[in-house]
């Protein structure tokens, strides 16, 4: 479709053909500035995530009335950290939750997010690449077990955390441990003892454990 056609069908009566034009790769960045202000939401959240959108334009719609929109933009990884530390106090959990998963969020963002009350949102927090290690350890212990689990499986996660969540309730936590690099070889060993079948077959096939210990588990 010619960049022509695609500015006359932006004005089309319809709102499923301006969504289309929103979402077409073809269309110039001046078309999707227009189709920012549509009324239709499927429209804007379309210009969110056309790969051509513009800096200007995601700001214009991080404070979008509709929160997929602004869900949109937060998720968007072209998202200024001025934005995403705006939106991250967004009212809309699903708002918030895309923040803590963006790649750009920063970790000051990061470590606020950690403290949501939102579960899920601490959830992704801990499964962010720009985590820090002290946020990993305070959400070592958080109350939620698929927060400890994400903890458990981070390449960050320090020893000190690891030897705390060896011991968790949660088999799915253990496990992760088990699996981790950084897992402390005497943490292997207590592991490899234990009566968990799946337990006993993470330890064996992770690569930091000694192959004595691969050896106890084959018995």
């Amino acid at each position: 479709t010619s960049v022509a056609v695609l500015k006359k069908l932006a004005s089309d009566r319809h709102p499923n053909v301006r969504s289309s034009v929103a979402g077409n790769k073809n269309t110039s960045v001046a078309v999707l500035k227009k189709l920012a202000s549509d009324r239709h939401p499927n429209v804007r959240w379309n210009v969110v995530n056309n790969e051509n959108i513009t800096v200007s334009v995601l700001e214009s719609l991080a404070s979008d009335r509709h929160l997929s929109v602004r869900s949109s933009v937060a998720g968007n990884k072209n998202t200024p950290v001025a934005i995403l530390e705006t939106l991250a106090t967004d009212e809309d959990e699903n708002v918030r939750m895309n923040v803590a998963s963006n790649e750009n969020t920063p970790v000051a963002v990061l470590e606020t997010l950690a403290s949501d009350p939102c579960s899920e949102i601490r959830y992704r927090v801990a499964k962010n690449e720009n985590i820090s290690v002290s946020v990993l350890k305070r959400l070592a212990t958080d109350d939620n077990a698929r927060v400890r689990n994400s903890v458990a499986h981070n390449k960050k996660t320090p020893r000190v955390s690891l030897v705390i969540l060896a011991s968790d309730r949660s088999s799915d936590v253990r496990s992760g441990v088990a699996r981790h690099k950084n897992t402390p070889v005497s943490v292997l060993q207590e592991l490899a003892n234990q009566k968990s079948y799946f337990l006993r077959e993470a330890v064996k096939k992770n690569k930091s454990t000694p192959e004595e210990i691969k050896k106890q588990i084959r018995r």
